[in-house]
């Protein structure tokens, strides 16, 4: 597949070793969807990202990115999958303090759709999470860790949880539960991504933002959860820290907000 690397078409990219996003983790990201060769929520995602270099005093020119974006998906003649935007600065200083001169790096890729499986579990992580960056950061060693472990126990994903045990989200996803068809989601408190397929929701249903522990998900009726690959998926299972295992039945609430977002976004 074509990818753009800076303002250059190519077939294939290097990075030197002394980049800064490969040594600190110093950049940002946004992955989108691609569905029927359209980018999904574009404008929102190069907001957030533009509010994210802004956080990291990166100086980014964004002139171009939107118009690359939709001309990769054209040339890879992408019907349906991933559009994921990188911007990290490049070689300025090994330490790091980055030099003021830094320039930046910036790499466009496109990705075939992602097999979601049907049965989705979730198991409760063990590991801490580092929060405070509320955007994609390169630096995403706390949610590589929880895909590993989700793995260990044939799990799709991992529920982490901040330093009061509060929960936050998953390693790859915003998380909502439903008790007496109510709807909470964890608040910005609780230092945790804040997804654009979140936002949407909180903007257009009731939906309460706590910060609760993971005991609020063993009372829940319903749980799923959401990002911009998959919008939303409802949970079958989880399996919590004291070795429980709930079986979730109920996806009343799910199945309507699921219907809003198809509508919404790919309709």
């Amino acid at each position: 597949m074509f990818l753009y690397h800076n303002n250059s078409l190519t077939t294939e990219a290097t990075i030197s070793i002394e980049n800064r996003g490969f040594l600190f983790g110093d950049g940002a990201f946004e992955t989108c969807l691609v569905y029927q060769q359209k980018i999904i929520n574009l404008a929102e995602h190069l907001k957030r990202l533009s509010s994210a270099l802004e956080y990291l005093a990166i100086n980014y020119d964004f002139s171009q990115l939107q118009q690359q974006a939709e001309n990769l998906v054209k040339l890879n003649n992408l019907e349906h999958g991933i559009l994921k935007i990188q911007i990290s600065r490049d070689v300025g200083s090994i330490g790091y303090l980055p030099d003021k001169n830094c320039s930046t790096t910036t790499i466009l890729q496109n990705f075939l759709p992602r097999k979601i499986p049907d049965n989705i579990k979730l198991i409760i992580s063990d590991r801490g999470l580092c929060g405070g960056f509320f955007f994609k950061s390169s630096n995403a060693l706390p949610y590589v860790l929880a895909k590993i472990d989700a793995e260990k126990k044939q799990a799709f994903d991992s529920i982490l949880l901040n330093q009061n045990h509060h929960i936050c989200e998953t390693g790859s996803a915003n998380i909502f539960w439903v008790k007496n068809g109510q709807i909470f989601t964890p608040n910005h408190h609780c230092q945790m991504v804040l997804g654009l397929i979140r936002k949407l929701i909180c903007q257009h249903f009731k939906v309460n933002l706590v910060a609760e522990n993971w005991q609020s998900l063993q009372e829940a009726d319903e749980v799923f959860i959401t990002n911009s690959i998959i919008l939303l998926k409802s949970i079958d299972t989880i399996e919590f820290a004291n070795k429980i295992i709930k079986n979730y039945q109920q996806t009343t609430v799910a199945q309507k907000i699921a219907s809003f977002l198809q509508e919404k976004l790919l309709l």
